[in-house]
């Protein structure tokens, strides 16, 4: 287990504010997020984790611990998927 840091790209509660999805012109994103996803330096904080080893550059995207636990209970053999480093894109 490790500790994911991200920079927040959206005001406080967004996911209560309207779709998972980001939309072109979203309004849950201030100019300043829009910058920093405009210019891909949103994923630094991943890119980061890279450098140190706690992150690969391709394997499972990490989740929240809750959304995991949910999806092993709806996925057989889900679980299996924290046997490999955690990447910053999936295989997908």
């Amino acid at each position: 287990m490790f500790i994911a840091n991200k920079f927040r790209t959206m005001v406080p509660d967004s996911d209560i504010k309207g779709p998972s999805w980001t939309a072109q012109e979203d309004s849950r994103l201030t100019r300043a997020d829009k910058v920093l996803r405009k210019t891909a330096l949103d994923e630094f904080p991943e890119v980061w984790s890279i450098l140190k080893g706690d992150m690969s550059f391709v394997g499972p995207c990490p989740l929240e611990e809750n959304e995991q636990r949910q999806l092993e209970h709806q996925i057989p053999g889900f679980r299996r998927r924290l046997t490999v480093r955690p990447g910053l894109i999936g295989l997908a």
